[in-house]
């Protein structure tokens, strides 16, 4: 059942739709531990309890990424229809994760931004309780993971790029506008950037010992980061004193050409795209 998760949760950040399950639907035992996933998961996120030390394999772990990965998506999708501006909610100072969210207030007046921001800080002391307990022991492809998770929570608009890029399943999948998608007025953090570098510096097919071990996240965890990249330097809300060019959109490209997944020929086609465009 954890793998049918994760699954699921990549089929939506691949395809911007919404999860079939959701994390409080999940009561299981953790893939790897004799630990019930219900109780482990509600005790990090509403309680900021720390993980068991005895919870040390991959599996656990990508089990609660892939639970605090389907609660961003779902944050993001109920809050979209307000004006929340929410990469405005990221602060760059340094954390376990890359981004820091301001410190709550518990008698402000209950508001859609209010809401945001509480489950926003929730998801994020949860990514660093993660960070503390996992990051030593962890595999370079989970981190990617990660930092993923960390860079989508500064940046509502991520899952929007692929059909922004004119990535042809996201166009094809997509019920929005282009319209409703623009770039120009994007709003990309540094916190943003930051995540997204430590994805790529995560992500390293070559050293796996085999092809067929690349992880089902992956090429969509390096797709997306491709994009980010792609759309700070393409948004009119970079700072003039930032330089940059598409060429480093090749790194991802290299990436996902070693990759034996059927997605990563046409993510690779349209990198290629945006690099001439």
């Amino acid at each position: 059942m954890s793998y049918q998760f994760l699954i699921d949760v990549v089929h939506a950040v691949h395809y911007n739709t919404s999860t079939q399950y959701n994390s409080s639907e999940l009561f299981i035992t953790m893939p790897a531990s004799n630990h019930n996933f219900h109780d482990i998961y509600t005790k990090l996120v509403l309680e900021e309890h720390p993980l068991p030390l005895d919870m040390t394999e991959e599996e656990d772990a990508v089990l609660i990424l892939s639970a605090l990965l389907s609660d961003i998506i779902t944050i993001h999708k109920v809050f979209s229809g307000f004006d929340l501006q929410s990469a405005e909610l990221l602060s760059s100072q340094p954390s376990t994760s890359t981004n820091t969210l301001s410190v709550l207030n518990p008698f402000v007046p209950l508001s859609p931004y209010a809401e945001n921001q509480r489950m926003l800080s929730q998801i994020l002391k949860s990514l660093d309780l993660w960070g503390k307990r996992f990051r030593p022991i962890m595999s370079e492809d989970v981190l990617s993971l990660f930092y993923f998770c960390d860079m989508c929570l500064s940046f509502p608009q991520a899952l929007l790029l692929p059909q922004l890029a004119e990535y042809e399943p996201a166009v094809i999948r997509s019920s929005a506008s282009r319209s409703e998608v623009d770039l120009a007025s994007m709003v990309i953090s540094e916190a943003t950037m930051r995540s997204a570098w430590l994805v790529v510096d995560h992500v390293n097919v070559r050293r796996l010992p085999d092809r067929a071990a690349c992880p089902v996240w992956l090429p969509v965890v390096t797709y997306i980061t491709a994009l980010v990249v792609w759309a700070n330097l393409k948004s009119s809300s970079m700072s003039r004193s930032t330089y940059g060019t598409l060429k480093v959109l090749g790194m991802f490209k290299a990436e996902l050409q070693q990759m034996p997944w059927p997605c990563c020929t046409v993510m690779v086609k349209n990198l290629d795209e945006l690099m001439r465009a």
